[in-house]
């Protein structure tokens, strides 16, 4: 059975025909639908698991950016503050050993010309006494001199005169 060209060609085209109309059907339920499925999808795209609204969510970002930015501001000028306090802090504690410092070399400097006072004193002082161990033995031989005289006289004899 040999097929005539031209039935043939009108077999192809109806068949294309019909193809075409199913494909033109097609796109006009996808035209009418398509749009709302999109924006269906965008919707869920941009909404939250919770049900909310981008806009919504992000106005919360917004304003717990914004606390935040905040607090660290808070923190940052309370930190600055303490620095400045204990800067202060410091300044007066250097003050205090600095003067502490300088009393204590007036005060040593001080208890050195005294402790060189003392020594100039002990010094004359033992000058003095090494001068008077001669006579202090003198006068503690004349005394034992005495002390044997007498007790070698007769104390009925001895008179003494008031």
């Amino acid at each position: 059975m040999v097929h005539e060209p031209a039935t043939t060609d009108s077999a192809v085209l109806r068949r294309t025909e019909e193809h075409v109309d199913a494909i033109r059907s097609a796109a006009t339920d996808l035209t009418a639908v398509l749009p709302t499925r999109i924006e269906a999808a965008v919707a869920r795209a941009l909404a939250s698991p919770d049900g909310g609204s981008l806009p919504r969510h992000v106005s919360e970002i917004h304003r717990a950016v914004t606390s935040i930015a905040e607090a660290v501001r808070v923190v940052s000028r309370d930190l600055q503050s303490e620095r400045l306090g204990r800067v202060g802090d410091l300044e007066v504690l250097v003050d205090l050993i600095a003067s502490s410092a300088e009393s204590t070399r007036g005060d040593l400097q001080r208890l050195d010309r005294r402790v060189a006072a003392i020594e100039s004193a002990l010094t004359t002082l033992a000058d003095t006494v090494s001068r008077l161990v001669p006579t202090v033995e003198n006068v503690n031989e004349k005394l034992d001199r005495r002390i044997r005289i007498s007790v070698q006289t007769d104390p009925a004899t001895t008179t003494f005169a008031p």
